[in-house]
């Protein structure tokens, strides 16, 4: 109950940024965790972590606290972070500001809640073009995102070197969510051609 209560008044303070009416269901964030650990990286960011309903369930699956880093841009979420999960890296800034903590060449999860359709065109467009420089500058790195709905289009365009793929449908969430993944598509291997003689 104070977890939702905190997420409330979060949505009081900002909902274009906060853009939901509840933090997100346990089936959710388990649905977000296993995607977040089906390849393993050596650092997993999330943005816009709230009161950190998906940073437990991603602890929950055994990923290293030393790890994980949580960004979040709203003073009173960053103090709940601190107080509730003082073991995980919680930075107080923007996406738009994530590459304060990437390591440029290691690979990395991004996990995103980011509701890119209800936050201001400008403000999604920067955030965006952070995530996917982020992604380009370290080769095997991937972007876990969910948005609302049945996933009728991808939360925001992708370069031309990244790709959306639709990781699954979260029914026991209000609203349902879908779950997406954003990365470099993987080059298929080019068949080695014998020489001649060699057969």
């Amino acid at each position: 109950m104070r977890e939702v209560l905190a997420f409330a008044s979060g949505v009081l303070r900002d909902p274009a940024n906060v853009g939901a009416v509840l933090p997100a269901s346990r089936w959710l964030a388990r649905a977000i965790a296993r995607e977040v650990l089906r390849t393993r990286c050596q650092m997993v960011i999330e943005i816009g972590a709230g009161t950190g309903a998906v940073t437990r369930a991603i602890l929950a699956q055994g990923y290293p606290r030393d790890q994980l880093f949580a960004l979040e841009r709203d003073p009173q979420f960053v103090r709940w972070l601190r107080q509730n999960l003082p073991a995980v890296g919680v930075v107080k800034a923007c996406a738009s500001e994530v590459d304060r903590v990437v390591r440029p060449g290691i690979p990395t999860t991004i996990v995103s809640s980011l509701p890119f359709k209800s936050m201001p065109q400008a403000e999604a467009q920067r955030c965006a073009s952070a995530l996917a420089a982020a992604l380009c500058g370290s080769p095997g790195s991937r972007l876990v995102q969910y948005s609302y709905g049945f996933g009728g289009l991808p939360p925001f365009a992708a370069t031309a070197e990244l790709r959306w793929a639709k990781a699954g449908v979260v029914l026991r969430n209000v609203p349902p969510a879908t779950v997406w993944t954003l990365q470099r598509p993987l080059r298929p291997r080019t068949p080695r051609i014998a020489a001649a003689g060699t057969r």
